[in-house]
């Protein structure tokens, strides 16, 4: 797998992509195919405290998606923090939000960032990894959780895709990437009536991470 990719290879598309502005420094950035499989990504920025302008950019080998992840962490390591965009997709949104530090400043646990980006990458991706996440609803999602319901998903795995996508939709909301959070009128499901049993380890670990994520669904776990 490529290191700049979310996962398998995706399409390739040839022309320039415009991601959007940036709250700090005013830039923007594109994507061009120069041959099969070598992109140029580059933002041209301006220092408000300057007035100095850049061009910084970098080559990229691999698929369009690859280039398109490169361009948004080029953005971020030159602006000191996270692009904004309102053209950020939902492959793009989630995999910043796994890639940032958590909210003590920490580094990501590699295990938990995987077992997320699994669950994403099979279940939720393949329908709205291309979409534009500010254009995803609240009645999108409760029906891709119906979805996955019928097809025999458990209600604990759906629960969890839901609190991924809703806590990086917080934190994209809280960075410019997005304008809303969808997920927090959408519909989740409840736990199927089973006999008691003891959580794994890694369900026990994986819900602690994501609340410690997102306050407001810890909340919502005490009060219920």
């Amino acid at each position: 797998m490529h290191p700049n990719a979310l996962s398998c290879p995706l399409g390739q598309v040839v022309r320039p992509v415009f991601t959007g502005t940036f709250e700090s420094m005013r830039g923007r950035g594109y994507v061009k195919e120069l041959e099969p499989g070598r992109f140029l990504v580059r933002i041209s920025i301006t220092d408000p405290l300057t007035g100095k302008r850049g061009q910084p950019s970098k080559t990229i080998r691999g698929t369009r998606k690859d280039a398109e992840l490169a361009l948004a962490r080029l953005q971020i390591d030159h602006l000191g923090g996270t692009a904004v965009s309102t053209d950020t997709t939902l492959d793009v949104l989630i995999d910043q939000f796994l890639s940032a530090p958590t909210r003590s400043g920490s580094p990501r646990e590699p295990g938990s960032r995987y077992r997320e980006l699994c669950r994403y990458q099979r279940h939720v991706q393949p329908g709205m990894g291309d979409r534009v996440a500010d254009g995803i609803n609240s009645h999108e999602l409760t029906r891709l959780y119906d979805a996955l319901i019928t097809r025999g998903l458990k209600a604990t795995s759906v629960r969890l895709i839901h609190a991924l996508i809703r806590s990086a939709f917080t934190w994209g909301e809280k960075r410019g990437m997005v304008s809303s959070n969808p997920a927090k009128l959408a519909e989740c499901p409840t736990a199927r009536t089973e006999p008691p049993h003891a959580p794994s380890m890694e369900t026990v670990q994986a819900h602690l991470e994501i609340l410690q994520e997102d306050p407001e669904t810890a909340l919502a776990v005490r009060l219920a």
